[in-house]
């Protein structure tokens, strides 16, 4: 879903900025204190992808959620698991919009990889992709990045042995 949300921003606003930014990663959050304050001479609108959030409780920062809020022109995606702390409360109020998503499991797991494979151009043998599913659980993003990765192997078909000499997922494939 998240994917649909910045595919929507991007209809709307094909010239903003956009920035993905885990808040665990070194400098993560000045990167996006100062991706927020920036301006484009092209577009104003702004979209940030924030992944632990709550790993970050300064002032500052706080501060610069808050005002996104209320700027008309930024947009910010919060990828959280759990609900916000007490000092990110402020997020569950509006403007703010929370949605919930669950993982995807089952036949809308299968129905998801199928249709992102035909974006891609690919078709997976079903073994392939139940293997995919299954190394990746809940990690959609990881699924993808691996389908992109096999489409480059410009194959109609990709089969297990596709895997093995390409070697790019993170399990082994017996």
């Amino acid at each position: 879903k998240k994917q649909f949300y910045r595919n929507e921003f991007r209809k709307k606003h094909p010239n903003a900025r956009e920035e993905r930014f885990d808040l665990l990663d070194d400098g993560a959050e000045v990167k996006f204190l100062e991706f927020i304050r920036g301006q484009s001479l092209f577009d104003p609108f702004t979209l940030s992808s924030l992944e632990n959030v709550y790993e970050v409780t300064s002032e500052q920062f706080l501060d610069a959620l808050m005002a996104c809020m209320n700027n008309p022109h930024a947009t910010v995606i919060i990828n959280e698991e759990k609900p916000p702390p007490k000092p990110f409360k402020f997020l569950l109020e509006k403007p703010s919009i929370v949605k919930e998503f669950s993982y995807l499991a089952g036949r809308e797991l299968q129905k998801y990889l199928d249709e992102t494979s035909k974006q891609y151009g690919v078709t997976f043998s079903r073994n392939v992709l139940e293997r995919l599913a299954e190394a990746y659980k809940n990690d959609t993003w990881g699924i993808v990045t691996e389908i992109q990765k096999m489409a480059l192997l410009c194959k109609k078909t990709i089969e297990n042995e596709d895997f093995e000499s390409a070697k790019v997922l993170k399990f082994e494939i017996e």
